[in-house]
């Protein structure tokens, strides 16, 4: 079986790190979410596609390896111009003709991609989305479904006074390929804008594939900080042993190589590997990628501190994002909202809301 993993876009809600990555590379839970998502997938998927308009050097160095890595082929096809959802997967028609996967590359779930499967061929369906519930439905496209769960009506984005079902798509698909008849061959097609309200209205055999736990993206800050923070409370929940007195309070995520001092970690942090701690510093609500280093006494809380990053003796970081190699001087502190380019020196304080190296 083959699977489609839609890794498009620029990821501007995630700069500064999306300058040195695309957005589907990214770390959740100290990896790359692409990799995350296909090592989640049933054992059944032996090839995956992954389309991109942005990034594909940068991941198809990372997957070049990917049989031994994965024990599956991996095939990037980088596109010379975004097409959509429905569109990219368009040029892979020859390629998928037996039921396959579609997976957006920027979403943590819970959903179990076995059941799913199971599902979409007990039921016989022509597609199978997965579903979830939400409290507020108004930014995704809402479903209602008969006593069967079969999809019969289909809005994407819906007004307030629009609003008809807490039910909404949650990005992950099963077709068969008869799903490319409703897919034009040139232009950009999307498959909530155009291919399911039209195969809804004809009739069309679409089913819900709902599922509960966890469902979140990571195409912005807030966003990315609450995905971890998801996750370390459903599975990661330890401490590290340190010989120089690290207290860590779980939840905690601490990768190898690092060298941590005297110092306070956690709650809700995930440090990737061979990351410098110094003693005295206080860590927490962050994310921090690999190979940065922390100074004596620092205070980091509500951050994403790109690979490679110094921050002095006593520097504090606040709700702010630094992307790769930046280097903070001692004792500066980096207001909320604040994010600072690639490879900037911050001699300075940085103001609330303040974007560092930021032209255009």
């Amino acid at each position: 079986m083959k699977a489609v993993i839609l890794a498009g876009g620029k990821g501007e809600e995630m700069l500064p790190l999306t300058l040195t990555r695309p957005k589907s590379m990214l770390l959740v839970m100290n990896q790359p979410i692409l990799k995350r998502i296909m090592e989640s997938l049933p054992k059944v998927v032996n090839e995956i596609f992954v389309t991109t308009d942005y990034g594909a050097p940068y991941i198809r160095k990372y997957f070049q390896d990917s049989k031994k890595k994965l024990g599956r082929k991996v095939t990037i096809i980088e596109e010379e111009r975004p097409l959509g959802t429905a569109g990219s997967i368009k040029t892979l028609e020859k390629e998928l003709t037996s039921t396959f996967f579609v997976l957006q590359s920027d979403v943590v779930s819970s959903v179990d991609y076995f059941k799913m499967l199971e599902f979409h061929k007990e039921r016989k369906a022509k597609v199978t989305m997965s579903t979830f519930r939400v409290q507020n439905p108004v930014e995704y496209g809402i479903i209602g479904v008969n006593q069967d769960g079969r999809v019969m009506k289909f809005l994407e984005k819906p007004k307030i006074d629009q609003v008809f079902s807490t039910m909404v798509n949650a990005g992950t698909y099963v077709f068969e390929p008869s799903i490319f008849e409703e897919i034009p061959h040139h232009g950009i097609c999307d498959f909530s804008n155009d291919v399911f309200p039209r195969i809804i209205r004809k009739g069309e055999n679409v089913s819900a594939f709902e599922f509960r736990g966890m469902w979140t993206d990571i195409g912005s800050f807030q966003n990315y900080l609450h995905a971890h923070k998801q996750l370390l409370e459903r599975s990661m929940t330890f401490s590290i042993q340190s010989k120089s007195g690290a207290r860590t309070v779980p939840p905690a995520l601490v990768g190898p190589g690092g060298k941590i001092g005297a110092a306070m970690l956690g709650p809700n942090i995930c440090v990737a590997d061979k990351v410098t701690i110094g003693k005295g510093a206080k860590v927490y609500d962050s994310i921090i990628y690999d190979n940065a280093k922390i100074g004596d006494g620092c205070i980091i809380k509500g951050s994403i501190i790109g690979g490679g990053c110094k921050i002095g003796k006593g520097a504090v970081i606040i709700d702010a994002m630094l992307g790769d190699k930046v280097s903070v001087k001692d004792r500066v502190k980096v207001s909320s909202y604040s994010r600072i380019w690639p490879g900037k020196k911050v001699a300075k304080d940085v103001s609330e809301k303040e974007w560092l190296g930021f032209v255009g």
